[in-house]
């Protein structure tokens, strides 16, 4: 398995996993990440409604631009459904 594939893989469990009590510790969503940009290797949580309302930027390989909405960036990825 891949490095990505892996990681995929273990953030897919640990959402899984915490279930329900995810949305204790979640931040409320921001509009795109680009407060976010300077602190790569953290790791935050975010309670995301998935919209088709507005474009995202970048997408190959799900990279996506610091200024895409986050919720229309997991609808584009096929993390969610809108």
């Amino acid at each position: 398995m891949n490095k990505p594939s892996f990681r995929n893989t273990i953030c897919t469990l640990l959402v899984l996993f915490l279930g329900s009590t995810a949305t204790l510790w979640a931040q409320s969503t921001p509009d795109d990440m680009s407060d976010f940009g300077e602190q790569v290797g953290k790791t935050f949580l975010f309670y995301v409604t998935g919209n088709n309302d507005g474009s995202c930027y970048g997408g190959e390989d799900n990279v996506y631009t610091y200024d895409s909405p986050l919720a229309v960036a997991a609808v584009h990825a096929g993390l969610l459904k809108a």
